[in-house]
């Protein structure tokens, strides 16, 4: 059963998902290059460019989240709790696909 958050919660439930998105990227990204090297391949100047880029990228979602998610708290502490607690249900279920 899908948990609904309050409509409160959802931007920073949007914040969250764009900050996870920004992670996949830089993963895959980083992902691809490990399988170059194994082939001996080696980074090009655009490809740290392209890294450095989606890091910052990535370290720009978790600063918008982190201050979204502590303005939520003084808010609403109930909207906080119940994105919290989605979260943490997602992310065990993630962890434990038999949760």
């Amino acid at each position: 059963m899908e948990q609904v958050l309050p409509k409160k919660a959802l931007p920073v439930w949007r914040i969250y998902r764009a900050m996870e998105e920004s992670k996949r990227k830089h993963f895959s990204y980083l992902e691809q290059l490990e399988t170059k090297y194994k082939h001996g391949g080696s980074r090009t100047v655009a490809e740290s460019i392209y890294l450095e880029g989606l890091l910052k990228q990535h370290g720009k979602q978790v600063t918008k989240f982190r201050e979204a998610i502590k303005q939520l708290q003084r808010d609403d502490d109930e909207a906080h709790q119940a994105l919290i607690e989605h979260i943490t249900m997602l992310n065990a279920q993630h962890n434990d696909p038999s949760y």
